[in-house]
């Protein structure tokens, strides 16, 4: 299953018409493969939280009803006597043919899945919730997996209502929803299967085995291994010593219990084939369709990891629509489809795709030039202050060159050029500026 199209009406922020969501995935049709990398940037109140929780729950039904709707009437738009979300949803299954050697993706009818919130009656419904079995859970059926994550993604939670919330199947959206939501049940799911394999399991080894190798897949950047499970949690070892994943920094257990989380939701959701699959190169895939969606994709990680995070994941979940929002152009450099949102009110599409040029500026472009792209709206990349401080070196510059300077200029002139980088960049930049404060 991805999603292929979302229209939001009256729900939170996003109103009706214009101010509302319709958000052709596809972009007309150009876009074949929805698998892979999806961004959502915008500014702060621009709805990619809001939107994302709307898609999670439009697929997740009645599952998602208890961590989602404890309050109806704060999902309605203020003033709307109801709200919408309806998604449209490709889905299909992976098959291996006897002539291919790479497994391929048979589509099945898309499907409408729609949820609408009343704000008299205070109740929500739906649609999927109605559909028969053999539409949800046959061989082409509707969810191959479906996984969602909000920003206070943690390894540790409080162990009282929560756990029980975590080990249903509500588990698998809970984290969109909830900050008490976290990400130990996956160790613990590790753990059993170790505890399967001690007693003879086969297939519960086999699983262990393949997924501490997708974990050892240069996950982690730096010296890390995986060694598996112990009555206390994963073990990892670091430059010759083990360590507990519960002593490492954020970055390191947020990542790697996020993928633990991801693999164990695979298997607890996929009926037909193994959860993993390893290739004729060595590499361990999940060789299932399925969506994520992640909200703030660059919590915890550091620029260098941002970078390369999303390529990662596409690797190892080559059927996986991955839908993530950001703030970070870092995290914009694997998009396959960039979706700028904007606050409503402004007289532009709240949620759109972004065009051909600014596609690759930010995605083949540096941090410079994506900040400055429509996408992310910024006037210039580095701060006010430091803007200032550049118009004036630049009119001390055209000064100087005229011989115009006053008896205190040619020190602010020294100072100022001593504070900025000597770059071919900042170099260019300066040329440009000193030609415009002469024009």
């Amino acid at each position: 299953m991805h999603v292929a199209r979302v229209e939001i009406r009256n729900i939170k922020g996003f109103g009706d018409g214009e101010d509302g969501v319709d958000l052709d995935l596809t972009d007309g049709g150009r876009i074949n493969n929805l698998a892979g990398w999806t961004v959502f940037a915008g500014a702060n109140g621009s709805g990619k939280t809001t939107l994302l929780r709307a898609m999670a729950v439009a697929i997740d039904g009645q599952t998602a009803s208890g961590i989602a709707f404890e309050r109806v009437p704060d999902w309605i738009h203020a003033g709307c006597a109801e709200g919408s979300v309806r998604i449209e949803l490709e889905r299909f299954h992976v098959v291996t043919d006897a002539t291919t050697p790479e497994p391929f993706a048979r589509r099945a009818p898309p499907l409408a899945a729609n949820a609408r919130w009343l704000r008299e009656e205070k109740i929500w419904r739906n649609s999927l919730d109605d559909l028969p079995p053999f539409i949800t859970e046959g061989p082409l059926n509707l969810v191959s997996f479906m996984a969602a994550y909000g920003p206070t993604r943690r390894v540790v939670g409080r162990l009282d209502d929560v756990t029980a919330l975590m080990q249903s199947h509500a588990h698998r959206s809970a984290g969109l929803f909830r900050e008490d939501a976290y990400l130990a049940e996956s160790v613990q799911w590790l753990q059993r299967l170790d505890y399967q394999r001690l007693s003879g399991d086969a297939d519960a080894e086999r699983l262990l085995e393949l997924t501490l190798r997708l974990l050892n897949d240069a996950l982690l950047p730096g010296d890390f291994h995986m060694l598996g499970v112990s009555p206390t949690g994963l073990r990892v070892r670091h430059r010759g010593t083990e360590l507990s994943l519960q002593s490492l920094s954020d970055g390191y257990r947020t990542t790697a219990a996020l993928v633990l989380d991801l693999v164990s939701q695979v298997a607890n959701q996929v009926s037909r084939g193994a959860p993993l699959e390893q290739r004729p190169d060595g590499r361990v895939i999940v060789p299932h369709p399925g969506v994520v969606f992640i909200d703030e994709m660059e919590l915890h990680l550091h620029p260098s990891w941002q970078k390369r995070i999303g390529f990662w994941l596409k690797e190892h979940f080559p059927w996986t629509q991955f839908l993530v929002t950001t703030h970070s152009p870092f995290i914009c450099q694997a998009a396959d489809t960039l979706v700028r949102l904007s606050p409503p009110g402004q007289g532009q599409p709240v949620a759109e795709i972004v065009d051909e040029e600014t596609h690759r500026r930010v995605v083949t472009g540096g941090a410079d030039d994506a900040v400055v792209s429509s996408l992310f709206g910024l006037e210039y990349p580095h701060s006010d202050q430091a803007e200032r401080a550049r118009e004036r070196l630049a009119i001390l510059e055209v000064r100087e060159f005229d011989g115009t300077l006053n008896e205190e200029e040619p020190q602010e002139l020294e100072r100022l050029r001593r504070a900025f980088p000597e770059t071919a960049t900042a170099a260019v930049e300066r040329a440009l500026r000193k030609v415009a404060a002469v024009s």
